[in-house]
């Protein structure tokens, strides 16, 4: 099933997600999960994977698929799909920003957050502050940019 100990980047090959795909997942996701759709896009688009996505982070954990799910969150991944591999996980778009959007649901729900949808995008990373702050700084970036994309592709505006 979902052995973090047999995570082989090389046993998958990397594919772009379509608009499609990304943004249907992300409209479906933030109706079941109660997130704003336009920040949980923010931070599907910040993370940068696709299909297939892994990479091995400093401490040891690993991100996954297109929306860079960490494995610290195994535990959550296994209860809502619970026969899933992580080469499943990594290639899934809607499994994988579903459970995107569910983290990102338990840092709005966290009291220490606040009210602010920002903090909570910086939540999703990190609740270390530094590295939150630093990964704010991406998402502002990808939030400008996807303001200033005149095709709407970005913002998904075609599309909801």
């Amino acid at each position: 099933m979902f052995d973090i100990g047999a995570i082989d980047q090389d046993l998958l090959e990397e594919r772009p997600m379509t608009t499609i795909e990304r943004c249907h997942s992300i409209f479906v996701a933030s109706q079941t999960n109660r997130v704003p759709r336009d920040l949980l896009n923010i931070i599907v688009l910040t993370e940068g994977g696709d299909k297939g996505s892994v990479r091995l982070n400093s401490n040891g954990s690993w991100d996954m698929g297109p929306a860079q799910v960490n494995t610290l969150h195994k535990d959550l991944i296994l209860s809502h799909y619970p026969d899933i591999t992580w080469q499943q996980f990594s290639t899934d778009v809607f499994a994988n920003i579903d459970i995107s959007a569910k983290i990102f649901r338990q840092c709005i729900n966290d009291p220490a957050i606040g009210n602010s949808g920002w903090d909570a995008v910086g939540c999703y990373n990190s609740r270390t502050i530094n590295i939150k702050t630093n990964y704010l700084f991406r998402a502002m970036s990808t939030y400008d940019r996807v303001q200033q994309d005149k095709s709407g592709v970005l913002a998904c505006s075609n599309y909801w």
